[in-house]
């Protein structure tokens, strides 16, 4: 976040010193062209005067005397006359001959019947010292239509550069001043705009965490102050449906561990995920750390129970653990997409019923063995007395003596089983009574 802060205060003052930096450099232009416009019209109204007071009506040899009497409006301006050869015959740098040379475009432009005007020319002055110069030169025609001389005047640009300095060093410093105002002014505008951010960051971080009583200073009415407020609600909710899970995340662990039946729950990519206390009980461990290829391996289950069991609703396995025998239902579970995303696993011992189941299947052999003996000695001494064994009377009476015994026999152990018949329906009620 302090970078983001220090991005925007850099953005603030770049954005600043290129505005700066672009009115001072039209500033300083436009500065100079208006100097530059004014040198020109103070050059050609000198060399006006010049043409006026001093070459018309006048002679060559009056030139020089004439010139020094002439009076520019402003100081610096030299004046010179020059032929047509470019040759100069008066001028106000000197009082008399031998007069200066002077080889400027200005001149040559004159010389072919133009007036010229250049700018930012070096050259020397009467004091042999290097200045700048700005020169203004035009043909004077006293007959015909050939120049028949050149006033040539020119300035001293070292005053206007100084000036123009001056005007620099001044915008300069006022860059410098409110580059260092918008540098305060950027800090506090960022500090205005990240302190709020750095709170929501800080805010978030602590949210995620796990810390949802927490409440951020809505400071402003502005889109960060409703970023806030809307951040507070969504805490103050996420507070709410947190203590809504946890609460029922506590009961669902309440349920689970109370179970008589045991639940084991694993990932669709066969990671456990929970285990309740019954079926650490009924598989003999302390702790469940098995993944599910493991679970299936330790207890021999079929290869038929696999993770991913698509659209199979479930399948039952029974495998013994020690002396108990359980029961295991493989059912998987989907997410929204419809897609599996693991398997619960319930288990049950059915130890008791499997013993009963098998007495019963012992009860019934031994039942049916205890019925096969009467009935098949009732069958033989039936069809004895059918095949003529009857005419013999004392036979008969033996053999139906016989036959009746085994009838009582068989009717006892339906009656028996009737009576047991009757217990497991809970038909008979037995009272059990001290014996004296």
């Amino acid at each position: 976040m302090r970078s983001i802060k220090w991005k925007l205060i850099i953005m603030y003052l770049g954005l600043v010193l290129i505005v700066m930096i672009v009115s001072g450099t039209y500033i300083l232009l436009s500065l100079r062209n208006i100097e530059i416009d004014k040198s020109r019209q103070e050059l050609a109204t000198y060399a006006e005067r010049i043409n006026e007071q001093v070459i018309e009506g006048g002679k060559d040899e009056e030139f020089q005397e004439k010139l020094l009497k002439t009076v520019s409006n402003a100081v610096g301006i030299q004046g010179n006359i020059l032929n047509t050869d470019g040759e100069t015959i008066a001028s106000t740098t000197v009082t008399e001959a031998p007069y200066p040379v002077y080889t400027d475009q200005a001149i040559i432009a004159a010389m072919n019947g133009m007036t010229s005007f250049s700018t930012q020319k070096k050259s020397t002055d009467s004091f042999g010292l290097l200045r700048e110069w700005m020169s203004y030169a035009t043909p004077v025609q006293t007959s015909g239509t050939t120049p028949s001389y050149i006033i040539y005047t020119r300035l001293d640009a070292s005053d206007m550069q100084t000036s123009l300095d001056k005007t620099t060093q001044t915008i300069v410093a006022a860059v410098m001043i409110a580059l260092f105002l918008a540098a305060v002014m950027g800090y506090v505008f960022a500090q205005t705009l990240t302190g709020p951010i750095l709170a929501l960051t800080t805010g978030a971080k602590n949210l995620a965490e796990g810390n949802m009583d927490q409440s951020l200073t809505v400071r402003s009415n502005d889109e960060i102050g409703q970023l806030t407020s809307s951040f507070n609600n969504m805490a103050a909710e996420l507070s709410k449906n947190m203590s809504e899970i946890s609460r029922e995340k506590n009961r669902l662990e309440i349920l689970l561990h109370n179970m008589s039946d045991g639940v084991i729950s694993f990932s669709k990519d066969g990671e456990l995920m929970l285990a309740n206390a019954a079926a650490e009980g009924m598989l003999g461990l302390e702790k469940i750390e098995m993944n599910f290829t493991e679970f299936i391996r330790a207890y021999d289950i079929s290869s038929s129970v696999y993770l991913d069991m698509g659209n199979e609703p479930s399948k039952k396995v029974i495998f013994p653990v020690g002396k108990q025998f359980i029961n295991a239902n493989f059912s998987p579970y989907y997410d929204k997409r419809g897609e599996v995303e693991g398997v619960v696993v319930v288990l049950q011992d059915i130890t008791e019923q499997k013993k009963l189941d098998d007495m019963r299947k012992e009860f019934v052999a031994n039942v049916s063995h205890e019925l096969r003996t009467p009935l098949t000695t009732v069958k033989s001494y039936t069809e004895t007395l059918l095949d003529g064994a009857m005419e013999d009377a004392e036979i008969a009476q033996e053999f139906l003596g016989i036959i009746n015994s085994e009838a009582d026999r068989m009717a006892f152990l339906v009656r028996d089983l009737l009576q047991l018949t009757r217990f497991d329906n809970k038909q008979v009620r037995l009272i059990l009574r001290k014996s004296k």
